[in-house]
């Protein structure tokens, strides 16, 4: 009798630690725009079981307010929620997929800097081959102009085709230079694009909600917080009818956030 008791209530702590923790996909379905900060509302559909589990949204703004968390439900079942727990988590990961993206950029950029560099410093070696032998042949012919003996044609012409090799060398330095500034530039704009991105860690915030359901059930949930750094300002759109003389004036608000999220397809308020 003891060891089957064991036994089953084995299966039930098994069980229960199948499904204690879900870890959400949520998106940002609402925003709400004040003063100086803004309402956020995440949806995330879930599949759950009967009895007690854990809910975890991951990967939240750091710049939400945790006082304002709010948690509302929709499912057949009768489930219940427990009180919101929140924790700031601190990585040393990348922050998004576009940093990721420049960092490789940035070593593509320095690699094209190295091959530009060999490549100058190749033409700058074959520069100075010309002018030795340029320099060598005025010696020779200073020292004993008898045993040369060229005639003007010929000097002119060897004059002329040192003179093509340098210009093309010359312009060819001046082009590999032109790259390596451009290449340049576009380091210093990832940089600074990096620089804008990057703290040195990541921090988010991450939302745990338990919950106790009365059976297996899908569950629309919906996480509300209120988040800093962003404002709106007002916007004014005026068209005359030149014809009847009557202006339409229309007012837009143009919103302005940094917090790190996207709300591109959000209904905004």
């Amino acid at each position: 009798m003891r060891i089957l008791t064991f036994f089953l209530l084995f299966l039930l702590l098994l069980n229960n630690t199948a499904y204690a923790n879900i870890k959400v996909e949520s998106k940002v379905t609402s925003v709400t725009i004040y003063s100086d900060r803004a309402k956020v509302t995440r949806t995330a559909t879930v599949n759950i079981k009967e009895g007690e589990q854990k809910i975890i949204f991951n990967n939240l703004p750091a710049l939400l307010i945790p006082e304002s968390l709010q948690v509302k439900g929709k499912s057949k079942a009768n489930v219940k929620f427990g009180a919101v727990i929140s924790k700031q988590i601190i990585s040393s990961e990348l922050t998004s997929e576009r940093e990721k993206e420049l960092n490789n950029q940035l070593e593509k950029f320095k690699d094209q800097i190295k091959s530009i560099k060999a490549e100058k410093k190749a033409l700058k070696s074959q520069e100075e081959f010309i002018h030795n032998l340029s320099r060598q042949a005025n010696l020779r012919a200073n020292e004993d102009i008898a045993e040369i003996n060229l005639k003007p044609e010929q000097w002119s012409s060897a004059a002329k085709t040192i003179y093509n090799e340098i210009s093309s060398i010359s312009k060819s330095i001046i082009q590999q230079e032109i790259k390596e500034r451009e290449i340049n530039n576009k380091i210093q704009a990832t940089i600074n694009e990096l620089n804008r991105m990057r703290t040195g860690s990541k921090s988010t915030y991450e939302v745990t909600i338990p919950l106790e359901s009365s059976a297996n059930t899908n569950l629309e949930i919906k996480l509300s917080y209120q988040i800093r750094n962003v404002n709106w300002y007002p916007l004014y759109d005026a068209r005359l009818n030149t014809k009847n003389g009557k202006m339409n004036l229309s007012q837009f608000g143009a919103v302005k956030q940094t917090t790190g999220e996207d709300w591109n397809n959000t209904g905004i308020i």
